[in-house]
């Protein structure tokens, strides 16, 4: 209720300063384009994306980036050469915390405000930041709230569910100048990081020339999760089959659901779990480390995309079309079961989707082994 309060507050003040919205703070420097992007999706989302950041640098080496995202992805923005501001759009508790939030933007002097999800809260800072171009996504069916901050932006870039997302980027950008966005998705772990992946896996005996598989239980929404028990008869086969060392991925809230993976496994000496022993700023050290990792369609198998790790991505409702791995990557979906979820569109639900149900252990199972051997990943044990 109160940060409803708080956003009902923003939304008044907005409309009241609407019409001095387009006084610039200062003049646009020639090459020098100073450009703010919102970007208020989840891990995935903020992974996809950091192939614009390079491309702006590139076309703009002197451009004024800043990157506004939710304090819970922010730490992937950590080391990266290509963005020169980070934003917590909620880092800041409080009404007071946003007008600090809105203050430290309007100091940059932004032209260009490019919103990439259908989100209010962008263009509705854009408006008391001072920002003169403010650019909003729109998709077929917008929130109330969003329909009715429309008034705030003097840009729309429809978005249709189920095309690719790094398309819809691109063109957002392209409203700047011209700018190639084919660009390779990547994180940058620091060396801290990376010697404490190094170090967790050195005190598990996991040396270099181990086949390690990395496993994340967890979906973020319950609707794409595959049951536990089935990674766990998963873990098992990597094993038998490979002689492999597992290493569950997840969050310290994903430990129980690890345990029930566990449980169901006969070779529990074989897997070791890294929840909560690393910060997201770090797990991507860790997922670099991997020889491939498998999950359903969710955040860290984004990340270890991103790293260079081959990825098994268990997608069931999760439509690619919008958004998949970039490198080498196995999707899986059910047969005759269409995907419904996709980007911008991806409700939550307290029921399994039937199309991450359908998918068995041993269809994944053998899709898996083809990839391996297309990709020569590991070696069969005799």
């Amino acid at each position: 209720m109160f940060e409803r309060l708080q956003l009902f507050i923003l939304t008044l003040l907005a409309y009241l300063l609407l019409p001095f919205s387009r006084v610039r703070s200062r003049p646009t420097a020639k090459g020098r384009p100073s450009i703010l992007i919102v970007q208020t999706g989840k891990i995935g989302d903020l992974v996809c994306t950091t192939p614009v950041f390079r491309a702006i640098k590139k076309t703009w080496p002197e451009a004024d980036l800043g990157v506004a995202v939710t304090s819970l992805v922010a730490p992937l923005l950590a080391g990266n050469p290509y963005v020169d501001v980070v934003f917590a759009l909620n880092g800041k508790p409080g009404l007071a915390g946003k007008f600090r939030l809105i203050r430290e933007i309007r100091r940059h002097g932004y032209h260009w405000v490019l919103v990439l999800t259908p989100a209010a809260i962008g263009v509705i800072i854009g408006v008391l930041a001072g920002i003169p171009n403010r650019a909003l996504t729109v998709i077929p069916q917008l929130s109330r709230h969003t329909r009715s901050a429309l008034i705030f932006a003097n840009r729309y870039v429809p978005y249709e569910l189920r095309a690719a997302g790094a398309e819809h980027y691109c063109r957002m950008v392209n409203l700047v100048g011209s700018v190639d966005c084919r660009e390779p998705r990547e994180l940058f772990p620091d060396a801290a990081a990376r010697a404490k992946a190094e170090q967790f896996l050195a005190a598990h005996g996991i040396g270099a020339d181990v086949f390690v598989v990395g496993i994340s239980v967890a979906a973020g929404k319950f609707n794409k999760e595959w049951p536990a028990e089935r990674f766990g008869a998963l873990a098992d086969r990597f094993i038998e089959q490979y002689g492999a060392r597992i290493v569950w991925v997840g969050s310290s809230g994903d430990a129980s659901t690890i345990a029930e993976a566990e449980a169901a496994m006969r070779r529990r000496d074989r897997a070791v779990s890294s929840a909560g022993a690393f910060t997201l700023a770090e797990l991507s050290a860790l997922l670099g480390r991997l020889k491939l990792f498998v999950s359903v369609d969710t955040g860290p198998l984004y990340m270890a995309d991103a790293m260079g790790v081959p990825v098994v991505d268990i997608a069931g409702p999760a439509d690619v079309r919008s958004q998949a791995p970039a490198g080498r990557a196995l999707v899986i979906q059910a047969d005759g079961i269409p995907p419904l979820l996709t980007l911008m569109a991806a409700p939550d639900s307290s029921e399994r989707d039937p199309a991450i149900i359908a998918i068995t252990v041993d269809q994944v199972w053998r899709e898996i082994e083809a990839f391996i051997s297309r990709e020569g990943l590991a070696s069969v044990l005799p």
